[in-house]
């Protein structure tokens, strides 16, 4: 039988960071009786470990990254431990968290989470109030119902992990479509080739259809230089064929795959024809606008003068023909004349004359 036993004890408190408990290290247990004058009582030393923490601007709206284990849930809080990511022997803290319809987490994700050290005094321990938490990586405005999901086979070139975002997230993400197609204009716009301008939504003629690629890098005369295809949050779908097909449809050499905002990002293609694409870094798509827009008008330029040249040699070969038949023409005259002053010498153009006439009769 547990008999009930009043003492009061003597020491200092210390934590046990690998379990996020504080503990009361005991140096000496006296029977109420033997012992000198009560100092202090158990919620009273919880109360000033709170008022500690409370006052401390270091433990209060901190942001913390982690691996959620021990996750557990019910309809009004979640609870789990965090620890370091890649640490051996890691030590783990306490998290709770009161809104668990708002978030989309468990056992061995990477979080990222915002909240208070408090302390839960039944428990003898401190843990962390959660505010607000969401998968690590996915740059959202926290609202903590994005989703994790698998990356496919094509979207290895990408960032891991990848995160599907709610609606609300995703308007204001930095790689929201529309986001990423301003940032890939302005680009086209920086790149400042001559006679090129940016645009968008810019309308083309694909066999009996009509259909608009994002961007263009297009000529006042309707050529373009470039073709980019946007999309957002890490999607592809099926983005790079349909810039493919933009490329061949409109027999344009450069086209940029574009879903995220930031350029390192992006996905580069030459249009080698036949349906021939090859993958290329962007200084070799800058240095090959840059140089294709100049050697297009240089080769324009050359075959324009080819053509003057051509029209002028006509012209010249035209005015030597006719001195040389004038020429020839001169030299023949003298002879002529002197032949037929002999043939009439001879009468032989009257007899021909008389033989023509009599075989008409």
């Amino acid at each position: 039988m547990q008999v009930e036993n009043p003492v009061v004890v003597n020491g200092k408190i210390t934590l046990f960071p690998p379990e996020s408990e504080y503990q009361l290290r005991v140096a000496d247990v006296l029977p109420i009786a033997k012992a000198p004058k009560i100092n202090l009582t158990v919620n009273r030393i919880t109360t000033n470990l709170s008022n500690l923490i409370q006052k401390s601007v270091d433990l209060q709206g901190i942001q913390v990254h982690g691996d959620i284990s021990n996750f557990d849930s019910n309809p009004k809080r979640a609870f789990w431990l965090l620890s370091d990511t890649n640490i051996a022997n890691p030590q783990r803290i306490h998290c709770v968290f009161f809104d668990p319809d708002k978030m989309a987490v468990g056992n061995r994700d990477q979080v990222r989470a915002e909240g208070n050290i408090q302390i839960f005094g039944a428990q003898s321990r401190y843990q962390i109030n959660i505010a607000e938490v969401q998968l690590d990586g996915c740059e959202c405005s926290g609202c903590g119902s994005c989703q994790k999901i698998d990356a496919a086979p094509q979207c290895k070139t990408l960032p891991d992990p990848k995160y599907k975002l709610c609606s609300a997230c995703y308007v204001n993400n930095p790689d929201h479509e529309k986001k990423v197609e301003k940032k890939v204009e302005a680009y086209f716009s920086n790149l400042k080739v001559k006679g090129f301008s940016p645009k968008t939504q810019h309308e083309i003629q694909m066999g009996s259809n009509n259909r608009k690629p994002d961007v263009v890098l297009i000529h006042e005369n309707g050529s373009f230089a470039a073709i980019a295809e946007c999309k957002g949050a890490g999607f592809i779908g099926d983005g790079i064929d349909q810039l493919k097909s933009y490329l061949s449809a409109t027999d344009t050499r450069f086209g940029v795959f574009a879903n995220r905002a930031d350029r390192k990002d992006w996905e580069f293609y030459e249009n080698r024809r036949r349906n021939q694409f090859d993958r290329i870094d962007r200084s070799e798509f800058e240095t090959g606008i840059v140089k294709g827009i100049a050697t297009r008008k240089l080769l324009k330029d050359q075959i324009r003068h080819l053509e003057n040249y051509k029209s002028e040699l006509h012209e010249e070969i035209h005015r030597k023909l006719e001195k040389l038949l004038e020429k020839k023409i001169q030299r023949l005259e003298s002879p002529l004349s002197d032949l037929k002053i002999e043939l009439q010498k001879r009468g032989i153009i009257n007899w021909l004359k008389n033989l023509f006439s009599k075989e008409h009769k």
